[in-house]
């Protein structure tokens, strides 16, 4: 259960990270192939949150 919050701790960290990084000028100066690959970065590390959340209700 521990490493699942360590886990969670680092990817909420990340996601913050890259939306910073995404409300600048460099990131709005890349192409947009580019822009893409991080949004969906984004995304999927959002995901991954949702997902270790869910487990670490389900194991209350």
């Amino acid at each position: 259960m521990r490493n699942v919050r360590k886990l969670l701790s680092k990817t909420t960290r990340e996601i913050a990270d890259l939306e910073k990084f995404m409300e600048t000028d460099d990131y709005k100066k890349l192409e947009s192939d580019k822009q893409e690959l991080i949004t969906t970065r984004y995304k999927a590390k959002v995901a991954y949150a949702d997902l270790l959340f869910k487990q670490i209700i389900a194991s209350l």
